[in-house]
């Protein structure tokens, strides 16, 4: 928890970049671009630590960024830009604070993608790695545990209600088999 606070985050959370085919990789419209993604990522709450091929390129002396690929070790700058799929790999952190805190993040963050998207045509921006999918895995499955629990519910009401033939009965008879639906649907709240 020490190291989660005191580096912003010890989760990576991916953004992957796309540039269209026309744009150089030096072009102003990159390095805007990936300005406008820094300030984005940092403006989204529970992000930080933002690491692209930007902070490599002001790391580097005066014109560095012209002369990044002669003055960056190859297996970093494999890291940061792709150039047979035109991709950059835009990195930040996130605290280990709980899929559904950090799941607002990601909706946050996706939405804003989307509008940089529209403002930067022909650029494809995505959010990914390992923790997005796994939140957007573990949502999916306490929703659909929950869908399930509901429906489960349901089924056992009608059935004891058709067996009893008395929906006084059912209702009755449900009692002992909601607790333990409550019981899961309270370890999946939790």
């Amino acid at each position: 928890d020490d190291a989660d606070r005191a580096f912003g985050g010890v989760l990576a959370v991916f953004i992957v970049a796309t540039l269209p085919d026309d744009q150089p990789l030096l072009a102003p419209a990159t390095r805007e671009l990936l300005e406008t993604v820094h300030e984005t990522i940092n403006t989204t709450p529970g992000l930080a630590s933002t690491v692209s091929l930007l902070s490599v390129w002001g790391a580097l002396p005066e014109n560095g960024a012209a002369m990044w690929q002669v003055l960056v070790p190859e297996s970093l700058r494999a890291r940061l830009w792709h150039e047979p799929t035109r991709q950059l790999l835009i990195t930040a952190r996130i605290r280990d604070v709980g899929v559904r805190i950090n799941r607002e993040s990601f909706t946050a963050l996706d939405a804003k993608l989307e509008e940089l998207e529209r403002r930067h045509p022909g650029v494809d921006l995505r959010l990914t790695g390992t923790t997005v999918l796994a939140s957007r895995s573990v949502h999916r499955m306490i929703n659909d545990l929950a869908i399930s629990l509901g429906v489960a519910a349901i089924v056992i009401f009608f059935t004891l209600a058709f067996a009893f033939r008395s929906l006084r009965f059912g209702l009755i008879s449900m009692l002992p088999n909601i607790f333990p639906l409550a019981f899961t649907a309270g370890l999946l709240a939790v």
